[in-house]
């Protein structure tokens, strides 16, 4: 059953200054590959945004955001009205561009200016977009989720090769989405993990 999200008019307005701000922001600290800014709408907004399509009560829910970086995937949830979200960011200057884009849109979402392993926050949710390989990834998620939590990775091509190379250190239970932005593409859905 496909969900449909209904996206509030102020969050549309959220959404825009938003881009306004990364468009002023990324030539100085290339947040995202220059390439990549002019479709902001579907590259990065609606590819972030189809995380919630896996979520049900995001309004009940911590979510962690691992190597935030220009924000996506968790600047995007942070304004869909999770009741708390954590940006994990260890670049100075990211933080300085997250944390604008918080002041500026009134987002409810805390950014922390440190590295993922120093940062103690936990949450129902993890996620990550561009940042390490799969087995690294649930490295980083296992002491971040809370129990009868769930990560939720934005993964490219070499999807189904990062999980068989994961699976040799972990256990887990693991749904892969059809990405709505690459056909190539997954949203990776993953439960129980354990360290084997």
């Amino acid at each position: 059953m496909t969900k449909i999200q209904i996206v509030p008019r102020g969050t549309i307005c959220n959404f825009i200054t938003y881009y306004e701000l990364l468009k002023k922001w990324n030539p100085k600290i290339n947040l995202v590959a220059k390439s990549t800014l002019d479709d902001f709408w579907n590259r990065h907004l609606l590819d972030s945004l189809q995380l919630c399509k896996y979520v049900e009560n995001a309004s009940d829910k911590i979510l962690i955001d691992l190597g935030s970086g220009a924000g996506f995937p968790g600047m995007v949830l942070a304004m869909m009205g999770f009741l708390e979200v954590h940006l994990i960011e260890s670049d100075q200057r990211k933080c300085a561009f997250l944390n604008e884009v918080v002041r500026e849109t009134k987002t409810k979402a805390e950014v922390h200016s440190q590295r993922i392993e120093n940062n103690l926050s936990k949450g129902n949710i993890v996620t990550a977009r561009a940042l390490s390989p799969l087995n690294e990834l649930l490295a980083m998620s296992e002491d971040k989720l809370l129990p009868g939590g769930e990560c939720l990775f934005l993964k490219g091509e070499q999807w189904q090769q990062e999980i068989e190379q994961a699976k040799k250190d972990f256990s887990f239970d693991c749904t892969a989405h059809e990405s709505v932005t690459d056909k190539n593409s997954r949203v990776l859905q993953i439960k129980n993990i354990k360290k084997v």
